[in-house]
């Protein structure tokens, strides 16, 4: 199985924990990253793809500058994506910044994304999902032949306007995949972090309290530092 990682890079230097992270966990598996950045992430990842495609790679192993993971993880999703060869994609258990929730979803079927799940439903190594991440995802590239180009395309809401309704690239990129036929899954025992910034508050009991960035930009600090 031939698999070419691709790894984002942001305009700066980025988080220098995921580089560490690409050296001890990639470098061994002979797992050699080709990056990508600019200003419009979409078009890089893309090209990306298309010349791993043309280089004749089985699968794509994309990498967010702010997911960490060790080998372990790596080795578990090639693994997998070996002894499933029906998995479109494989994505990784990650959660969201600046909150708690999954970045994956499940439709119900008139389209509304399901809120809650059994715990039996994570007991097999893939459950099925609708949308996912591209934080050390593997996607199988053969698949990819059943999409219209581009794949990652952001498209505006009805009044082309770029609010809430709006469909970002990554997620037309999910969208798509489940309109033509193409099966990502949940890799439901393979769980990697995803780095963020936090402000950590001395509060007015002499402890601390910690607070996502987003959650300070809509509400200030906190009361108990008050």
């Amino acid at each position: 199985m031939k698999v070419q990682a691709l790894a984002s890079v942001p305009r700066d230097i980025g988080f220098r924990l995921h580089w560490q992270c690409q050296r001890e966990a990639l470098f061994p598996l002979n797992l050699m990253p080709r990056d990508y950045g600019g200003a419009f992430w979409n078009e890089s990842l893309e090209y990306g793809i298309e010349k791993a495609i043309r280089d004749g790679f089985d699968y794509v192993l994309t990498l967010d500058f702010d997911t960490i993971f060790d080998i372990g993880h790596v080795k578990a999703l090639l693994k997998l994506a070996e002894e499933n060869p029906h998995a479109d994609a494989i994505v990784p258990w990650q959660i969201c910044r600046d909150s708690s929730n999954p970045i994956f979803g499940v439709r119900l079927p008139d389209g509304v994304f399901r809120l809650g799940f059994k715990e039996e439903e994570f007991e097999p190594d893939l459950m099925p999902i609708d949308t996912g991440h591209f934080g050390l995802t593997m996607i199988r590239l053969k698949s990819l032949e059943k999409l219209p180009r581009p794949m990652l395309w952001a498209q505006p809401d009805e009044n082309n306007q770029w609010g809430i309704d709006s469909i970002k690239a990554d997620i037309y990129f999910w969208i798509q995949c489940r309109k033509y036929g193409l099966q990502p899954y949940l890799a439901t025992k393979v769980r990697v972090g995803h780095l963020q910034q936090m402000i950590t508050w001395p509060t007015t009991e002499f402890g601390i309290e910690q607070q996502y960035v987003e959650n300070y930009k809509m509400h200030g600090a906190p009361t108990s530092t008050k």
